[in-house]
């Protein structure tokens, strides 16, 4: 009887926690590329994803002792794009971080963290 009642209370939790309501605007679909399976994002949607995740995060000191290995790695990939594709504004979102970072910032501490922003930058 436990059982079956866990069952029961299991299953109303799986289906209560989906929400279908919650729908992106950008659609995301895969295709393959050289036998490996790849997003292929349309260059709008593209925009609206930079504009939701990468322009947010270089208008932060992203520079702080908590946030600057994390940070440095993940924008590597975005930042290396900007200029493979010579995209003046995404180019200059990075110079916005950047020139921020020589304003404000400076590296407190030292080790792996600051070798890691200071290879981003």
């Amino acid at each position: 009887m436990t059982r079956v009642f866990l069952f029961l209370l299991f299953v109303a939790f799986a289906c209560g926690c989906y929400d279908s309501s919650n729908k992106s605007d950008i659609a995301i679909t895969e295709k393959k590329h050289q036998g490996i399976f790849v997003p292929d994002v349309k260059a709008s949607d593209f925009d609206k994803l930079w504009s939701k995740s990468v322009q947010e995060w270089v208008t932060k000191p992203l520079w702080s002792d908590e946030l600057s290995y994390n940070s440095s790695h993940v924008l590597m990939v975005p930042l290396h794009y900007a200029f493979l594709t010579n995209d003046k504004n995404k180019i200059r979102d990075f110079e916005l971080l950047f020139d921020n970072f020589n304003r404000e910032g400076g590296l407190s501490g030292g080790g792996l963290n600051q070798v890691q922003w200071m290879y981003l930058t």
